[in-house]
């Protein structure tokens, strides 16, 4: 799909219309379903521990799971989230003595 100014249109997160096969389209319409159904019934996302440095935006970023939250910390900010929830709990300093590798 094409916007007005004749420019691909890449918001609507949809696959490929064009060199996509039928395979490729039924396993993201079929992703896309569970995507809605997950959402519907409230079903938290899941994201794996990691650490990261942003060149772009000059960020340190590091993701880390415990018992209760999911932490996502972006240049000693850390932001607490339920763990089953995914509901937003509160942010906080990281302490002076953890470094980002």
């Amino acid at each position: 799909m094409l916007k007005l100014d004749g420019t691909p249109n890449f918001d609507n997160g949809k696959p490929a219309e064009f060199n996509a096969t039928f395979k490729d389209t039924l396993y993201y319409f079929k992703l896309a379903a569970l995507g809605r159904i997950m959402m519907i019934f409230k079903i938290p996302g899941f994201i794996k521990p990691m650490k990261t440095y942003d060149r772009l935006t000059n960020s340190y970023i590091k993701v880390q799971t415990t018992k209760y939250y999911t932490i996502i910390s972006i240049n000693g900010k850390d932001f607490y989230f339920k763990r089953l929830t995914g509901k937003y709990d509160g942010s906080g300093m990281m302490a002076m003595k953890e470094k980002l590798d």
